[in-house]
């Protein structure tokens, strides 16, 4: 298995797995759904990227991630933490590491941009995962979803 940068959002073996993905959070996508285009947007609009572990079959997990920047309504403070907005791995290759694993190289990569604190919003069925890896929930976020919100410091 090999990381591939996915660029194009429109690509069937993308698609295929964002549709998976989706479906078992009990959401399914319309024929003429516009959501691929605006994941196109986000990639160029809010720097957002998308890691995907392809073996020889196709897509077997991907990650979502961008670097977001807050400000104090003063302009004194800010921070800058790495976003992850989705992160999947198909069923049947679960409990293989392969979800830690593309967790880590997300973590190199918002290290090489000397970000060093994660935070997501998660499903509740992958909280224990979540924690095995580090994170731990934190209610000082609050997010636009109003789901719970889990934060991460790198070293």
């Amino acid at each position: 298995m090999n990381y591939v940068e996915i660029i194009d959002f429109y690509d069937e073996k993308f698609k295929k797995i964002f549709e998976e993905y989706f479906k078992e959070l009990g959401v399914t996508l319309k024929e003429n759904t516009t959501l691929f285009s605006e994941i196109e947007e986000s990639y160029h609009k809010e720097n957002m990227k998308c890691l995907a572990l392809v073996d020889e079959f196709g897509i077997v997990a991907f990650i979502m991630y961008q670097i977001e920047k807050f400000k104090s309504s003063s302009n004194f403070f800010e921070e800058t933490v790495g976003y992850i907005r989705e992160l999947y791995v198909k069923p049947n290759n679960r409990n293989f590491g392969i979800g830690s694993n593309i967790l880590k190289k997300c973590e190199s990569e918002f290290k090489k941009e000397n970000v060093y604190k994660l935070l997501l919003t998660f499903e509740p069925s992958s909280f224990e995962f979540y924690i095995k890896n580090g994170f731990v929930e934190d209610n000082s976020y609050t997010p636009k979803n109003k789901m719970r919100c889990l934060i991460k410091l790198l070293k």
